[in-house]
C-alpha cells in the first residue's frame, strides 16, 4: 500500500501524463519509483470502456500495429481518437 503522500504524487504524474507534459514512460518511471506498479493490461480495458465489439477491435488492431512498429504513437493516437478512444 501507498501512503497518502504516494498516492497524491502518483495522482499528479498521471495526470502530467493526461496533459502531455509527460510520456507514458516517463510516467511509469516516476510511478516506479515510487513503488507503484502501472497496469499494463488495466489501462487499455479503461480506454474501451463505451466503445462496440467493432469499435474495441479495430482499436486493439491499432495498439498491436503500434507494437509491431508499423505505426508510430501519433499516428496510433490519431486512429484511435477517430474511434473515439
Amino acid at each position: 500500500g501507498l501512503d497518502e503522500q504516494a498516492k497524491e504524487k502518483a495522482k499528479s504524474i498521471l495526470e502530467q501524463e493526461k496533459s502531455g507534459k509527460l510520456t507514458r514512460e516517463q510516467a511509469k518511471e516516476e510511478l516506479t519509483k515510487l513503488g507503484v506498479k502501472m497496469p499494463e493490461k488495466g489501462k487499455h480495458g479503461d480506454m474501451f470502456a463505451g466503445l462496440d465489439e467493432q469499435a474495441k477491435e479495430k482499436a486493439k488492431s491499432i495498439l498491436e500495429q503500434k507494437k509491431s512498429g508499423k505505426l508510430t504513437h501519433e499516428q496510433a493516437k490519431e486512429e484511435l481518437t477517430k474511434l473515439g478512444v
